[in-house]
């Protein structure tokens, strides 16, 4: 016969089980989320622009679709010309990869939207930018610094050896030689893209367009890679 005390001490023990089973549970749930995520790089959908995680990298498709883990950093550069990083999210901008800025008019914004905006390959940002393979293997070795005025962007030598180069080696089609897109063109592009997107300048984050979508897998072109 079991005595009340003998019983009193099992009971309790499979009390403090199950308290420590719900417990563990719990905690366990709130761990790191090991989800793949996929966002988009947009200024118009950017194709072409390399990115960096903790985990992965890869280049961007015709959608600017990125892959990403929730609360990495992610990094985009061209070649090794430094674009700019921020908390991935399920839609990123220029405007998101300049720390302070808040709005397009912040110049680094236009600066780095006037630079990739001036590297479309078929020079027409409204059907989207395509930054070629030729293109970014043309900027490996170089560095050029967007958080500068506007006017010092356009004169600065770098941007304009740069440009010169693509032009020299026929990176553009037909042989056209490209100049640097203006501040306004650019400006307004970039509007009109985040118009487009839902946001305003006012209301610019990297939420636009919806929340984060589960992605188990790589991109469908095998340029991207994640990993957990």
């Amino acid at each position: 016969m079991i005595s009340s005390d003998s019983f009193g001490s099992v009971l309790r023990g499979i009390i403090a089980a199950l308290l420590f089973g719900t417990i563990a549970a719990c905690s366990g749930s709130g761990g790191d989320d090991t989800t793949l995520r996929t966002g988009k790089f947009m200024d118009s959908a950017v194709e072409g622009l390399a990115y960096e995680t903790d985990t992965g990298s890869g280049v961007t498709d015709s959608d600017g679709r990125f892959y990403y883990l929730p609360g990495e950093k992610i990094r985009f550069s061209v070649g090794t010309i430094e674009i700019g990083e921020s908390t991935a999210t399920a839609t990123l901008t220029p405007v998101d990869l300049v720390e302070d800025a808040t709005d397009v008019t912040h110049p680094a914004v236009i600066n780095i939207a006037r630079f990739l905006q001036s590297l479309d390959l078929d020079n027409t940002p409204e059907n989207g930018i395509l930054i070629s393979a030729e293109i970014a293997g043309e900027a490996e070795g170089w560095v050029i610094v967007f958080d500068q005025e506007t006017a010092a962007f356009e004169q600065d030598e770098t941007v304009q050896h740069f440009l010169d180069t693509l032009n020299a080696v026929g990176a553009f089609p037909d042989g056209t030689e490209r100049i640097l897109c203006t501040s306004e063109a650019a400006t307004a592009h970039l509007d009109e893209t985040l118009a487009a997107m839902g946001e305003t300048d006012s209301d610019i984050g990297g939420e636009g367009g919806g929340g984060d979508s589960d992605d188990g897998g790589s991109d469908s072109d095998g340029e991207g890679s994640g990993g957990g």
